[in-house]
């Protein structure tokens, strides 16, 4: 199932080639979990702070439990500071 992969700020650098700006859809096996697609591409958890299923917070406890319908965007950033 294809579903939109958007990452932000420090994390864009694990988007595959073929990304147009922060986004790009991709192909994942409908068991995949939220892990799982941070696993397929490199993406250290400890770099993910939040984490958006179609605009919906996903809490860490759940991110190996959120499963992805056809068409689902799911949205990563890193930590933020600021000052």
């Amino acid at each position: 199932m294809k579903i939109t992969f958007k990452l932000y700020a420090s994390l864009t650098k694990y988007l595959p080639s073929g990304a147009e700006d922060n986004i790009i859809t991709i192909e994942i096996m409908p068991e995949m979990t939220v892990h799982d697609v941070l696993e397929r591409y490199q993406v250290p958890r400890e770099d993910v702070h939040l984490v958006l299923l179609n605009g919906v917070y996903i809490n860490p406890v759940d991110r190996d439990r959120a499963l992805f319908s056809e068409g689902d965007a799911l949205a990563l950033w890193p930590p933020v500071a600021g000052g």
